[in-house]
């Protein structure tokens, strides 16, 4: 569908016999699935994300293209994290003329911040985002890489 297409829609009923038990006009909404999803750390879309043990690691999950909004899940190794993320949605400016927030897709942002230690090293953290016009989630990965200060360090310093 082209884009002008997309988006809310009222179609009449235009019989040249009416039935009364049918509605004269309905409605129906035409769903865009998002397009892209990225995992990164707040501010910093490099390709790692490398955090300190003991760190509040702040990291963003963005999907752009959907119509309505998905749903942001978020995920370390195979375990849903239910707490500590906001999802925010916002429609971008339409074409010119139009107001902010008139384009017919928006881009979702869901923030987290996880507390991280050094068992953490290595885990995967997954970004998935449900929607009606996707038959499976689209899913987005990232494996943390989490320092640790030696103590032979500190012990130097005496």
């Amino acid at each position: 569908m082209v884009g002008q297409a997309r988006g809310e829609h009222r179609c009449d009923n235009n019989l040249t016999f009416k039935v009364p038990w049918l509605p004269h006009s309905h409605s129906f909404f035409l769903t865009e699935k998002p397009d892209k999803l990225i995992i990164q750390r707040v501010g910093d879309d490099s390709a790692d994300i490398t955090a300190s043990a003991g760190e509040d690691l702040e990291m963003e999950c963005i999907s752009t293209g959907g119509n309505p909004p998905p749903k942001l899940r978020w995920y370390a190794d195979d375990q849903e994290i239910h707490a500590g993320h906001t999802q925010e949605d916002t429609r971008p400016e339409g074409v010119l003329g139009q107001p902010p927030g008139a384009g017919r897709t928006w881009t979702s942002i869901s923030r987290l911040v996880l507390p991280v230690s050094k068992s953490d090293d290595g885990s995967t953290v997954r970004c998935e985002a449900e929607h009606p016009a996707l038959s499976t989630p689209l899913s987005a990965y990232k494996l943390l890489t989490i320092h640790c200060r030696s103590k032979l360090l500190g012990l130097m310093n005496i």
